[in-house]
This record gives structure tokens, C-alpha cells and sequence, in this order.
């Protein structure tokens, strides 16, 4: 059980870290290398690859909420454990939405060339930003995962080492830019860095809270006798 929540604390920030650099790789080349479009057709399979894992990592990313979650009673708490299910819906249906379009009409453009030039054009007017809809979505999506992280590193304070909740708080606000490279990756390099830190404070709280109440017992006992 243990095993699982250390998993669950690190491989979800720690993925989205990589992924969100594998954006550079995937439309990247320079600024001589043409529109970002341009970019993405010679990255076009990369770049589905990616959005279609970070449907999963945005899912494993909400499981990090909870663990750090796991315990606290407090309003803050249940306003965590309940935006993480938005969170993962909308922002994943964003993620899918804007990442896996391009990324779909890239490839199209990559096996029909005659058709290149026309997609290259749709693709400059189609900003998925510029569609109401999807900005509603995504403003959802960002919204939860601001209350979501927020809300737990706001009832972690008493529990764990300040230093560990405003590395938290910090990683959240700095991810809730972009998920993209420089934000996303260091949105999660500051998200991960504080997770760790507040498990361990947490155990060493739990342990000095153990010994305490052991040093109760004995003094009760010794009373008794």
C-alpha cells in the first residue's frame, strides 16, 4: 500500500514532466523550421503518442491529489477530493480535443501532400482557443485543477512542513499556465519536489505523534501500578 502511494505521488508528475518537454520535440525545429503546424507534421505520430498518454497522466495526476489528501478532515479536503473528477474530465477532454486534432490533421497532411499547403492554412484559422466551446472547457479543466491542488495544500497546513505546501502551491499555479514546455515541466518538477516533502514530514509527524502517545501509555501505566 505504501508502494502504491509513492507511485502514484511520483510517476504521475514525473510523466507529465517528460511529455510536457516531448512538446519541443514534437513541434519543434527552430524558428526557421516553418509554423508550428509545420513543425508537427515531420512529429505527427510523437505528437499523437503524446496526447493520448496525457489523457492517462491527467487521470493518474488527480490520484496524486487524493493520496496527498488521504486523512484530512477538513472543507478544504472535500473541495480537493471532489474537483479532481472535473479536473480529469475537462482537462483531459481539452488535452484531447486541441492536442489530438492537430495532431490527427498533421498526419492527413504528412499522406496527402497535394493536400499539405490547404490543411497548413485550416490549421493557422482552426486555434482551438478561438472556439468558445473548448475555452469553456478548458477554463473548467484549469479551474479544477487550481482547487483541486490548492485545496489540498491549503488543508495540509498543521500537517506538513510549510516548506513542502508552498512547493506544492507554487507547482500547481506554474502547471495551470501550460502543461507545455518551460511551465508544465516545472510545474511538476516544483508539484513533485513538495509531495515528497510533505509525505516525509508526514511520517515524521506521525512518528513523534506515535512515540508521544506510547510516553502517555507508559506514564499511565506506570501511575496505575
Amino acid at each position: 500500500m505504501k508502494a502504491g502511494r509513492w507511485l502514484l505521488l511520483v510517476i504521475p508528475p514525473v510523466a507529465f514532466g517528460i511529455t510536457g518537454m516531448l512538446h519541443l520535440v514534437a513541434a519543434g525545429g527552430g524558428p526557421s523550421a516553418g509554423g508550428e503546424f509545420q513543425k508537427i507534421m515531420r512529429h505527427a505520430d510523437l505528437w499523437i503518442a503524446i496526447h493520448i498518454v496525457q489523457i492517462a497522466i491527467i487521470c493518474l495526476l488527480a490520484g496524486t491529489v487524493l493520496v496527498l489528501a488521504r486523512g484530512l478532515r477538513s472543507r478544504a479536503a472535500a473541495m480537493a477530493r471532489v474537483a479532481v473528477v472535473p479536473f480529469a474530465a475537462f482537462y483531459s477532454a481539452f488535452d484531447a480535443v486541441a492536442g489530438l486534432s492537430n495532431g490527427l490533421l498533421a498526419s492527413y497532411a504528412q499522406q496527402h501532400p497535394a493536400q499539405a499547403g490547404v490543411l497548413t492554412d485550416a490549421s493557422s484559422v482552426l486555434d482551438p482557443l478561438e472556439e468558445p466551446a473548448i475555452v469553456i472547457v478548458y477554463a473548467i479543466g484549469v479551474a479544477c485543477w487550481l482547487l483541486a491542488a490548492g485545496g489540498v495544500a491549503f488543508a495540509l497546513r498543521g500537517h506538513a512542513p510549510t516548506v513542502g505546501i508552498v512547493l506544492l502551491g507554487a507547482g500547481a499555479a506554474v502547471f495551470a499556465i501550460d502543461h507545455a514546455a518551460p511551465f508544465g515541466p516545472v510545474g511538476m518538477a516544483l508539484f513533485l519536489a513538495g509531495s515528497i516533502v510533505v509525505e516525509l514530514g508526514r511520517k515524521a509527524q506521525d512518528g513523534d505523534a506515535g512515540g508521544e502517545r506510547g510516553s502517555v501509555r507508559v506514564l499511565g501505566a506506570t501511575r496505575t501500578s
